[in-house]
Order: structure tokens, then sequence, then C-alpha cells
């Protein structure tokens, strides 16, 4: 799953995705790939970032992996694009402010 979701976004010509591609399974073991998902501005670029370094080194801590092989990937997603219960995120907020009138 992780080569694939890699292979599809080689097509932005995404360094840091190729250069992962490349050394992905380096010896027998397969890098660590940790993907987090937020809604779209979340998180400041400093929360990212020490969110990453304390994932990674729990990674590093728990999993025993080298730290340079742990990779973190924060993907910010829009909220019209986060759907519960077939309502957008800013729909079930509409919803249920209006229940609690």
């Amino acid at each position: 799953m992780v080569k694939e979701y890699l292979e599809d976004r080689l097509h932005d010509n995404n360094k840091a995705y190729k250069i992962l591609l490349d050394n992905i399974g380096v010896g027998s073991n397969i890098l660590p790939l940790i993907m987090m998902f937020f809604g779209e501005g979340a998180l400041t670029a400093e929360q990212k970032a020490e969110l990453s370094r304390k994932v990674t080194d729990l990674v590093v801590k728990e999993a025993k992996q080298p730290q340079h092989y742990t990779w973190v990937i924060i993907n910010e997603i829009p909220r019209e694009n986060w759907m519960v219960d077939r309502l957008t995120l800013p729909e079930l907020k509409a919803k249920l402010m209006a229940e609690k009138k």
C-alpha cells in the first residue's frame, strides 16, 4: 500500500516521494512511514514540526527504527472534504448548531 501511495504521487514531481520510493525497504526492513490527516489550518507550521519530531522519537524508541529512515507526512484536508454521516464537516456543524436551538 505504501509503495502504491508513493507511486501515485510521483507525477507531482515531488522529490521527497521519489527519494522515499527509491529507498523503501533498505536491507530487509520497510521504512517507517507515518501519515496523519488534519483539517486544513488545524496546525501551525511549528505544531506540525513538533508533532513530527515527537512521532519520530516514539517510533525510534518503541519500534527500534533508525531516526533517519522514519518519515512523517502530515496531510491537510479541507473541511468540505471530511465526511461524517454523509455530511461535510461544515454541514454537520450547522446541523448540530440547529439542534441545539
